[in-house]
C-alpha cells in the first residue's frame, strides 16, 4: 500500500489567492448583514442589501491589504 499524502502537500500558500478568498469571505457576510438587515425592517430590502454588498467590499479591501514591514535604521 502506497503512503498517504495529502492534497498540495508541496504547494506553497498563495496571498493573492488567500486575500481573494477573504476578500470574497467579507463581501458574502455584508450581503447576508444587509439581508437580515432588510428582513427586520420589513422595507427596502434591494437598499440594504445594496448598502450591506457595499459596507462588505470596503471591508475587503480594509481590512485584508497586504501590511507593510516596517525597516529599522
Amino acid at each position: 500500500m502506497a503512503p498517504h499524502r495529502s492534497l498540495g502537500a508541496n504547494k506553497t500558500p498563495s496571498p493573492k489567492r488567500d486575500r481573494l478568498i477573504a476578500m470574497i469571505i467579507w463581501v458574502v457576510i455584508g450581503l447576508l448583514i444587509g439581508l437580515a438587515i432588510g428582513v427586520f425592517t420589513g422595507s427596502g430590502g434591494w437598499v440594504w442589501l445594496s448598502i450591506g454588498f457595499l459596507a462588505g467590499l470596503l471591508a475587503a479591501f480594509l481590512l485584508t491589504r497586504p501590511h507593510q514591514q516596517i525597516e529599522e535604521d
